[in-house]
């Protein structure tokens, strides 16, 4: 039987990279039931967020994993089965930033990784490019969403674009920025991954797998 997996991305202006497009072709070939959930005009990413994270939890009942896939990034299908296939709760792929060192090596969203068993790391924060969470994760980030009374009700969406539009009803504000405890501050993505720490999940990469990030370059005659 096939395995199924949620996939959502935000895209904004409604549009997605051919890297994308050929992802989900590969998640087909390699045996993934995919339903795609794709959030067009929605300019704030953080909102963004929080809206495909509902969709899935609310109307997504027969899928047990989300995956958040950037509309510019790609992977093989091979590698988000491998991701699907580990007992883990929270697990990303390492998605190169826009940007490199002085010597031409790319940055990666991955900080304070530690290797575990079987090859994996253990980070304190990825970003949500490449990041799959398990049905029970999204359950328990929206349980704490309402415990804290980080609810809102949401306004009218603009989605003639969208591929989904959003209903009316409570909304959950689990990726929002925050500042952290040495002063840090962190991005949406980051703010759900120490939320995530704080409800005992750890945070899991897989080194191994190759991703793309879409991008301007700037090309230099010297």
């Amino acid at each position: 039987m096939n395995k199924r997996l949620c996939i959502a991305t935000p895209a904004y202006g409604g549009m997605v990279h051919t890297d994308w497009h050929e992802s989900i072709m590969s998640m087909w070939q390699a045996g993934i039931e995919v339903t795609t959930i794709c959030l067009g005009n929605e300019s704030l990413i953080t909102r963004a967020r929080n809206t495909l994270l509902r969709i899935f939890y609310k109307q997504m009942i027969g899928m047990d994993k989300l995956f958040f896939l950037d509309a510019d990034c790609g992977i093989t299908g091979q590698d988000v089965k491998s991701m699907m296939d580990t007992n883990y709760d929270v697990i990303a792929a390492p998605v190169a930033l826009k940007g490199v060192t002085p010597d031409g090596a790319p940055h990666h969203n991955v900080v304070e990784s530690k290797s575990i068993s079987g090859g994996y790391q253990q980070v304190k924060y990825v970003g949500t490019a490449a990041l799959m969470l398990s049905r029970a994760a999204v359950t328990d980030l929206i349980h704490n969403a309402i415990k804290n009374g980080d609810v809102y009700k949401k306004g009218i969406l603009s989605s003639d674009n969208s591929r989904i539009q959003a209903e009316e009803g409570e909304y959950y504000d689990v990726f929002k920025t925050s500042i952290d405890e040495d002063g840090i501050y962190l991005s949406e993505d980051y703010h759900a991954c120490r939320t995530l720490r704080a409800l005992g999940y750890n945070i899991i990469v897989d080194p191994r797998i190759k991703t793309r990030h879409n991008g301007n370059h700037v090309f230099l005659s010297h």
